[in-house]
């Protein structure tokens, strides 16, 4: 399934927010587009025992000779591996008006799909039959908002995408790399609740929390995955608690983006 063509208009018709009101004005729903955008997805590493290419990776991958789609792609890996593409999400755009039809502000909300060609498909297969497979998610900078080079998964405020690639970190420099494996041991220190390891995201709270499938400060659950094991024979399939594309709220809320017009 392909996503939509970008700047699909879907209504250009004004609506009404039933007792929405922006200061002294009326506000409404005015122009709605869904469009497509180019992404990256977070990091994710994986890890086994040493030798022969068993894991096989299925993924969305952005088309470059089709802008606005995304082509399916399979290969297979030895671990240690560390998996990133980049894809067109789809998404709704849509202006908030006031009373005289101005543009007041506006929002992004994602359009999320998992299927074949959708920004979020994702299949890794463990294809050994006797050997598990360890995932974990390591983030990535984001294209969207004020956090562009602070990914949202750190430990003690390094994240974990820059201990991968210290190379790529705009502020500190170049550090010490880190292995895969190594990451993977701060992810199995907090399952084990260490009382030295602490994995944060860019709120303050902990790792657990979302291990646990919390989510911080409210009462959604998601379930949410962020480590994990793949049995010999098993595959895991991205679906709404596997966080895939680089932007930190699509762990929660599927709005990533808005602003003021004016």
């Amino acid at each position: 399934m392909k996503p939509p063509r970008m700047l699909l208009l879907t209504c250009a018709c004004t609506l009404v927010l039933s007792g929405c009101i922006f200061g002294n004005s009326w506000v409404g729903v005015g122009l709605t587009e869904t469009r497509t955008a180019l992404i990256g997805t977070n990091i994710i590493g994986i890890l086994g025992p040493h030798g022969g290419a068993y894991i096989k990776i299925i993924y969305s991958t952005a088309d470059e000779d089709n802008p606005g789609y995304n082509t399916t792609r399979a290969r297979s890996v030895s671990p240690p591996h560390v998996f990133q593409t980049k894809v067109y999400m789809t998404y709704e755009y849509f202006e908030i008006i006031d009373s005289a039809g101005r543009p007041l502000s506006f929002r992004k909300r994602l359009l999320r799909n998992f299927e074949e060609g959708g920004a979020e498909h994702l299949t890794i297969i463990n294809n050994s039959t006797d050997n598990q497979v360890e995932f974990f998610i390591a983030g990535a900078p984001s294209i969207f908002g004020d956090n562009n080079f602070q990914p949202a998964i750190t430990y003690r405020n390094s994240p974990l995408y820059f201990l991968l690639f210290p190379e790529r970190n705009p502020v500190n420099g170049i550090g010490r790399k880190w292995t895969v494996e190594e990451v993977a041991e701060l992810y199995r220190a907090e399952l084990a609740r260490s009382n030295e390891v602490q994995l944060l995201v860019v709120n303050g709270y902990r790792m657990i929390d979302l291990l646990e499938g919390r989510v911080p400060g409210s009462g959604r659950f998601r379930r949410a995955i962020f480590h994990g094991f793949i049995e010999p024979g098993g595959e895991l399939k991205a679906d709404e608690r596997i966080w895939l594309l680089a932007t930190s709220p699509l762990m929660f809320f599927d709005e990533f983006a808005g602003g003021t017009l004016r």
